[in-house]
């Protein structure tokens, strides 16, 4: 989790990154395991995972592999460690449950397009939760520029910045994207001089 000042934001943060993998992970139903969750619904204040999963299992383009009981053991297991924020998840569950889904040409479920608010609020909530994952740099971010961290990505136009840049392959592209989303290269600007400032364990 680290700041180019130089083409914006780069970080993909692990707040926004959850409600964005676990979106696109349920609706393929791919199992993606981040450690061992409990059997049953899974509430989560409101929403439930069984409901989101159930939901994602119906489209034709959903993948059976472990199947809506493997859905279900790792979103329990996802949300458990982000107890705090266990309001904005049941908002996010409650909506995935629900959500208009449809599969695009590439037979990917459109889980980016859907429930994008409740998505923000849950990963903007956790933004600064430690993770087992987190290394030093990360572990500072969270502690230190906390503030800084959760408006960068809280932007409204963050996933259509993020969206911009991860097809850019040379400057000019990059350029083009922080002219576009000015809002969101300021907070990548104020993230990473807070990290310039406080966290060593960031630099290149």
């Amino acid at each position: 989790m680290r700041v180019r000042l130089d083409a914006g934001l780069t970080v993909m943060t692990r707040s926004l990154g959850v409600a964005i993998s676990w979106g696109v992970c349920w609706a393929a139903l791919l199992g993606c395991s981040t450690g061992s969750g409990g059997s049953g619904s899974g509430s989560t204040g409101g929403g439930t995972c069984q409901g989101a999963c159930e939901h994602f299992a119906s489209l034709p383009c959903a993948q059976q592999d472990g199947g809506v009981s493997s859905c279900v053991r790792d979103c329990q297991a996802e949300f458990a460690s982000t107890t705090p924020c266990a309001s904005q998840g049941g908002a996010y569950l409650s909506c995935l449950s629900t959500a208009p889904l449809t599969c695009d040409a590439n037979g990917t479920p459109n889980t980016l397009q859907v429930c994008v608010a409740e998505s923000r609020a849950y990963g903007v909530c956790a933004a600064c939760l430690p993770a087992s994952s987190d290394d030093a740099c990360d572990t500072c971010t969270k502690t230190t520029c906390c503030a800084e961290y959760k408006a960068a990505v809280g932007d409204p136009h963050f996933f259509d910045y993020a969206d911009c840049v991860s097809a850019c392959s040379d400057i000019a592209c990059f350029n083009g994207c922080d002219a576009q989303y000015p809002t969101v290269l300021q907070g990548s600007q104020n993230l990473g001089n807070c990290q310039v400032s406080n966290c060593t364990a960031c630099a290149p």
